[in-house]
């Protein structure tokens, strides 16, 4: 038998015409399958359908060559489309880039899954939370909510970027399953199958059932052996029409184009042009959208752009690490920045501060310069006053009054005390659930000279723990039932040693 016997019979058909299909070649996992729907760069090939033998009466179906939605609204340009092709300022892409690579170095690990339990229970009414949040007259900042916007932002890019290398890999296989189509499957005359109608096979290949066995059927989970080519009765599922596997399949084969589709223009077009660093780029999902003309106006462009290209280089290292690791290195992205002339040092060290990592300290002096601020607003805004006396007090979204002085414990260098502490914990944003006190000492001093002697309380906690009974009340009073709070308390030894105690009902542990 030549090589033209024994290659699988391909009948290529118009975009009307009947295509046929054998029960043997269709199942509720794989119905009639939709044409390619994302032809090659720079070819719009013939449709093509694979007709399998089978001693049994084939049955008809008709099936038309469409373009998926994708494709053609990307061909027909758009206002949304054609803003996308603005580029933006060089300044403007460093600190877009730098503020995703910052993120995503500090928020590694995403948000946790008891947030999101605790935002469905603020969410319905019911709940003691959502009463709990709806009642608080407590002046909020919105630290949390932003630092959880954040931690979203930057789980969402994260998965972006592996979506899109998802995209890539499934295109390159599936790019090379299409040309072994090519060279092992013929039509009916004999000639080598077109490569719509080889993509078609192969598409085919990936809905069909894994575990199918040939002549006996095909093993479904749950089931059993479901028999394809006997009319005999088979165990089939009960109540699940046909027609909703159709659907499902059908479904499913856009769901694989479209995502082909996307693999196939940042295989070909973005990266191949323009290197990995453009996955970083936050209009990645517009320009998987876009057509491969507006894709190539788009590639010249950024190309024509030496700064931006350099960016897009760095990028690309960043990439690597973030996949090899699990996140960017943003301090050697700022330095490359710097050695690769895209920014100056004083951009560099203005970029630092922007976007300031816990192990760096400040620069020096930017801490007492803020705290400068700060008094003045106190004074000018708050008090209405040139100067602050010794007498002068302030009062923190209800906390006891403190005295202003305060102030000067947070510059450089100065130890701070029970009283900063508090005020520290007052200003934090928390939760309606969250209770918080004045730090506990363990002991006190009670000589310095000869020897220093320490005498420790019997028990220091007692005070709190009538305090941890009253704010139980006060819920159960306002709410009509019992909240699950969180208490935090700083321990201090020596009044210089500090501790943070929790203890966490919500959670039923208490730490230290």
């Amino acid at each position: 038998m030549d090589n033209d016997e024994a290659r699988p019979k391909v009948t290529t058909a118009s975009e009307d015409m009947l295509l046929m299909e054998t029960p043997a070649s269709r199942g509720p996992e794989n119905a009639v399958p939709d044409a390619e729907s994302m032809p090659p760069a720079g070819k719009t090939p013939d449709a093509g359908q694979i007709e399998k033998k089978s001693s049994t009466q084939p049955k008809v179906y008709q099936e038309k060559v469409l373009v998926s939605a994708e494709s053609s609204s990307s061909s027909r340009q758009s206002p949304a489309d054609s803003s996308i092709m603005e580029a933006s300022p060089i300044q403007e892409l460093i600190v877009d880039a730098a503020r995703t690579l910052y993120q995503l170095s500090q928020h590694q690990d995403g948000i946790p899954k008891a947030i999101h339990r605790r935002i469905l229970r603020s969410l319905q009414g019911s709940q003691p939370e959502a009463l709990a949040a709806s009642t608080s007259n407590t002046w909020s900042d919105g630290s949390i909510w932003v630092q959880l916007l954040e931690m979203g932002s930057s789980r969402q890019r994260h998965v972006t970027i592996l979506n899109m290398l998802e995209y890539m890999g499934a295109w390159e296989w599936y790019d090379g399953q299409v040309r072994l189509a090519q060279r092992t499957i013929s039509t009916k005359k004999g000639q080598p199958v077109d490569r719509r109608g080889a993509a078609i096979h192969v598409l085919n290949e990936m809905q069909t059932t894994r575990g199918s066995v040939e002549g006996r059927g095909r093993w479904m989970s749950g089931v059993g052996m479901v028999a394809l080519n006997q009319s005999e009765p088979s165990h089939e599922l009960p109540s699940s029409p046909v027609s909703l596997a159709e659907s499902d399949q059908r479904q499913r084969r856009k769901l694989i184009s479209m995502q082909l589709s996307r693999g196939q223009k940042l295989s070909t077009k973005l990266v191949k042009n323009l290197g990995f660093g453009i996955l970083f780029s936050k209009k990645i999902w517009d320009y998987t959208k876009m057509s491969m003309k507006r894709l190539d106006d788009l590639i010249h462009s950024i190309q024509a752009d030496p700064q931006h290209t350099r960016l897009l280089q760095i990028l690309g290292l960043q990439l690597e690490r973030l996949v090899s690791h699990g996140w960017p290195e943003f301090r050697d992205f700022i330095t490359r920045l710097t050695s690769g002339g895209l920014i100056s040092e004083d951009e560099a060290q203005e970029l630092r501060i922007t976007f300031p990592l816990e192990d760096e300290a400040l620069p020096a002096g930017k801490l007492d310069t803020a705290i400068d601020q700060l008094i003045e607003g106190v004074k000018a805004r708050v008090l209405g006053q040139t100067i602050l006396s010794p007498n002068d007090t302030l009062a923190v979204n209800g906390s006891m009054e403190l005295e202003c002085t305060i102030l000067q414990h947070l510059r450089t260098g100065v130890r701070l005390d029970a009283w900063t502490i508090l005020a520290a914990m007052q200003i934090s944003d928390r939760p309606a659930f969250v209770r918080h006190d004045k730090s506990i000492p363990l002991d006190e001093i009670i000589a310095i000279q000869p020897i220093k002697r320490i005498r420790p309380f019997k028990r220091p906690l007692a005070t709190w723990a009538k305090k941890i009974s009253k704010y139980r009340r006060q819920a159960k009073e306002t709410f009509g039932e019992v909240i699950q709070l969180v208490f935090f308390c700083p321990i201090n030894h020596t009044d210089s040693n500090y501790t943070l105690l929790e203890i966490n009902e919500r959670e039923r542990v208490i730490r230290h």
